[in-house]
């Protein structure tokens, strides 16, 4: 009886073994789902400081950004939380091909009956051992597992992604800082300048060699100088609130940053070509590897139209006494073959849904090439466009110093009045403040530079 049983199931399930066949996803190249030109417009040749294998920010050559960024990536609670999600889906992963395995199970019992007359009583000892086991024909769940192992890659890449972010925030903060540094220095500076100016009037006003409207309006010089004091030492903190909860501390935690020393700008690292965004960026290869994974799925719902296939096994005994337990033992095989027949049609539109769910990956991933295309050409341009503002406004400046001076002499020889001087001045210290915050601007193009192209990061390690 027994043999006959597995035979009757051998000549059903055999012709679905020698017809069956896995569905896959579909294969893409990624620079054919968006092309981009050959070149960026605003490239030239250039020659990097860093080294292949080097860190984007060792470029800069400062002591103080390693440690800030060693900070970072220890204790950002943002790169905690990608983290958290990857090992969400490496477990995914795993969990999604358990099914390619059989389950064996295993079963006790005991009951004990007692009669509501007499005080007769039984007892039931029980012991069983099952097997089950889902064959993968048509490859569903190879494709829910495929599917599963592209989705863990894309959260590797959303990891770097947001450590690239972080990364480049942290040395905002830093540039912003040193900028607030130097502008609070700067305007201390000036109001010394502006404060002993005010009392030269004053001497002079004493010795009738200047009227009135020249002390009041160096006063007012002077209470405008002051007054832009607290606004810079309010943006310097907040920039050092902002990069201590980068670092994932109290907005109160000191801050270790060599502001006295002047960062240099290396030179301007290789773009390269734009198809090598295409691997560079963490988040484009993010979005290639989602297509992959919308792929998957869709072999996956094609596959679940089609027949599937269970077998199982199992071992059972049961006796009234402990000793003769495994006296008598009962198997069982079972195979059963589920064809669906009729659903209302679920699994065919779920098979739409998921070719619509590849539409939208594959959307999303050409709008991340065009976005990191984009931000290289935006870095690009930003910092040839600050430079050349900023040779202009140093030109502007030596300028304005020549203007003061003029004005300074022509008011000691009494050609002018003292508004020509005051004007001057503050034309001169408004440019020196400019200065600064350009400087600080043309360092943030370089970090969205690097940023943009996708910058070398160090090696996450569990």
């Amino acid at each position: 009886m027994k043999a006959t049983l597995i035979q009757t199931v051998a000549v059903c399930v055999a012709p679905l073994f020698i017809l069956s066949g896995c569905y896959t996803a579909a294969q893409r190249e990624s620079a054919d789902l968006q092309p981009l030109p050959s070149a960026f417009s605003g490239s030239r040749p250039a020659t990097s400081t860093v080294a292949l294998d080097a860190v984007w920010w060792s470029a800069f050559n400062r002591s103080d950004l390693d440690a800030l960024q060693a900070s970072a990536f220890t204790d950002n609670l943002d790169i905690a939380q990608a983290w958290a999600r990857l090992r969400q889906s490496e477990a995914a992963a795993l969990q999604a091909g358990a099914d390619l395995y059989p389950e064996l199970s295993l079963t006790s019992g005991y009951d004990r009956t007692w009669r509501n007359e007499g005080d007769a009583a039984s007892n039931n000892y029980e012991v069983g051992l099952g097997i089950n086991y889902d064959v993968d024909l048509w490859g569903k769940i190879r494709s829910t597992q495929s599917a599963a192992e592209a989705r863990a890659v894309a959260s590797a890449d959303d990891l770097q992604s947001t450590a690239l972010t972080i990364s480049a925030s942290v040395a905002n903060r830093w540039i912003e800082i040193i900028e607030a540094e130097h502008r609070v220095a700067l305007l201390q500076q000036q109001l010394e300048i502006n404060r002993t100016q005010l009392e030269l009037i004053e001497l002079r006003f004493r010795n009738s060699q200047a009227n009135s409207l020249d002390v009041y309006q160096q006063r007012q010089t002077v209470a405008r100088t002051r007054s832009n004091i607290p606004r810079a030492e309010a943006e310097r903190s907040a920039s050092q609130y902002a990069l201590n909860l980068l670092l994932g501390q109290a907005a109160s935690e000191p801050l270790q940053i060599d502001w006295q020393i002047t960062p240099t700008l290396a030179p301007m690292p290789s773009a390269g070509v734009p198809s090598d965004l295409l691997e560079q960026r963490p988040d484009v290869r993010a979005a290639l590897r989602r297509i992959e994974a919308a792929d998957w799925n869709v072999a996956a719902a094609r596959a679940d139209r089609l027949p599937s296939v269970s077998l199982g096994l199992s071992g059972s005994t049961a006796a009234e006494d402990f000793e003769d337990l495994f006296d008598d033992w009962l198997g069982k095989f079972t195979g059963r073959i589920v064809a669906p027949i009729l659903d209302g049609a679920r699994r065919k539109l779920e098979v739409e849904k998921q070719l619509a769910v590849v539409d939208e990956a594959v959307a999303n991933y050409r709008q991340a090439v065009l976005i990191a295309f984009k931000e290289v050409e935006d870095a690009l341009m930003l910092e040839r466009k600050v430079r050349e503002q900023l040779e202009a406004l140093r030109a502007e400046l030596g300028l304005a110093r020549q203007t003061l001076s003029a004005a300074r002499n022509r008011y000691a020889n009494g050609l002018s009045d003292y508004l020509n001087v005051t004007s001057s001045l503050v034309s001169v210290q408004n440019l020196e403040r400019d200065e600064i915050s350009q400087v600080a601007n043309l360092f943030k193009a370089r970090i969205a530079l690097h940023q943009a192209l996708g910058g070398q990061l160090p090696t996450f390690k569990l």
